[in-house]
């Protein structure tokens, strides 16, 4: 159901609703194929339909960042890393760019 409302929201860039079902579908554990593609197509798309408005906090992205270094969505994690390097954000240990840390 979540899914079907991140699809609907889209239409919607300016709404708060755009937003929350956004973040929603952020939050979720990437434990599953089906919510690991979700929240991996969420983070593709939310900033672009946001227009610099999107509300990805610090925790979050660094979460993000962790999942996806884990994970096949190698990618994503150097966006999300260059993004937060662009901001001076730091994440501890986690880096996209190498994640096995040599």
């Amino acid at each position: 159901m979540l899914y079907h409302a991140f699809l609907v929201e889209h239409l919607y860039p300016d709404s708060e609703r755009f937003h929350e079902i956004n973040l929603k579908v952020l939050v979720i554990p990437m434990h599953e194929p089906a919510s690991a593609a979700m929240m991996h197509e969420v983070f593709e798309n939310y900033p672009k339909l946001a227009k610099f408005k999107a509300r990805i906090n610090r925790e979050l992205a660094c979460r993000l960042l962790q999942d996806f270094s884990r994970s096949c969505r190698r990618g994503s994690a150097e966006r999300l890393q260059q993004m937060l390097d662009k901001h001076a954000v730091r994440c501890g240990d986690v880096r996209a760019a190498n994640p096995k840390g040599g």
